[in-house]
């Protein structure tokens, strides 16, 4: 009875070792047939815009776009490939510095890839000198035979001054290229302004990358509204889709921005933008002087007057803030513009440069 108690164990302890052999291999094969999984991918790199110009002295910022699968990280590497440049040309988080005594007439930038760093992008920037010849041109300024609104087409640039009831003293001298004097002193409303106007007929993306390099001295105001800015309108065909746009790099006291929706932030060209949207009520605008429309204000909370403003940038910033009439209407103008409201000022506009997919206007 006893040997075959002791058999009965035995075989009942070899079916569980057994079953439990068959369960560990089939956990291991199920382990061996579960697929690996693969980790981000990386198919190419985009640099915009695609081309440009920087001046001798001066900055400009470019964009990496890392594209593959498995939302790959778009941390990128930043150089240029020449190795004979100026030790003051740099590049660093997408800002090229060019260096005032640089030689080359051109640059390589580059963008690598720090997921696969066998993926880079590389494109072609052009050196410029900008040497400013002073402002000898025509001086504009308002009165009772000119009327509000004056402008001049010069040097490829759409130049207005507008002096809302001709009310005090406005003047506007023009310079080389975009560039302008402007004084003003016991106004309403004035506007300055050095650019381009469009049409209409197309939406900006259908235009090209718009930016504008600039620098401004002499800036000065007696009170606390006045906008240095680029400026412009967008318009859907009719006056109630009318979009009045300003991206401020600086300002008085007094934001622009106020009374309006607050959509958020966005870093562009090295600063921090509060974009606002506000609904406009029975003021003037290009289509009369009683219409409604909106504005769409990028207001740098760190306030410059030099620089590069990557114009598109901030209309792609807009539309994915949701204020998508940016993209949907026609461009009507894009330009550097001094404002002032009820008080006296001056601002020399020494370098206006504003360029279509990296090409400067003419």
């Amino acid at each position: 009875m006893k040997n075959k108690i002791n058999l009965f164990g035995f075989i009942a302890l070899s079916v569980i070792i057994s079953l439990l052999t068959i369960g560990c291999s089939k956990d291991d094969e199920d382990e061996k047939e579960k697929p690996v999984e693969e980790g981000p991918t990386v198919t190419s790199v985009t640099i915009s815009p695609t081309t440009g110009s920087v001046t001798k002295g001066a900055n400009r910022y470019f964009y990496a776009k890392v594209i593959g699968t498995k939302d790959p990280a778009q941390n990128v590497t930043w150089s240029i490939d020449e190795a004979s440049k100026k030790a003051g040309t740099t590049i660093a988080s997408g800002l090229l510095t060019v260096a005032s005594d640089e030689a080359l007439t051109s640059l390589t930038v580059r963008a690598t890839s720090t997921v696969d760093s066998s993926k880079s992008d590389a494109i072609t920037v052009t050196v410029t000198e900008w040497v400013f010849g002073g402002f000898n041109g025509e001086t504009l300024a308002t009165s009772s035979s000119t009327g509000e609104q004056i402008t001049r087409k010069v040097n490829g640039y759409d130049v207005e001054l507008w002096n809302q009831n001709k009310q005090g003293t406005t003047s506007m001298t023009l310079g080389e290229g975009g560039t302008f004097k402007c004084t003003w002193s016991g106004i309403l409303n004035v506007l300055f302004r050095s650019g381009r106007k469009f049409s209409p007929s197309k939406p900006h993306s259908e235009i090209g990358d718009i930016s504008i390099e600039y620098n401004v001295t002499g800036y000065t105001f007696t009170n606390s509204v006045s906008y240095l800015s680029v400026y412009g309108w967008v318009t859907n065909g009719s006056p109630d889709k009318l979009i009045e746009y300003y991206i401020v790099d600086s300002y008085g006291s007094y934001n622009p921005g106020n009374g309006g929706t607050s959509k958020g932030t966005v870093t562009i060209d090295g600063g921090t933008y509060t974009i606002y949207e506000k609904t406009m009520t029975n003021k003037p605008s290009i289509q009369g002087n009683n219409s409604n429309f909106k504005q769409y204000l990028s207001v740098r909370n760190s306030k410059r007057t030099s620089g590069t403003i990557s114009v598109s940038q901030h209309f792609q910033a807009w539309a994915d803030k949701g204020l998508t009439s940016i993209s949907n209407g026609k461009l009507y103008e894009t330009a550097l513009k001094v404002e002032g409201y009820q008080n006296n000022g001056s601002a020399e506009i020494q370098k206006n440069i504003l360029s279509i997919n990296g090409v400067p206007i003419k």
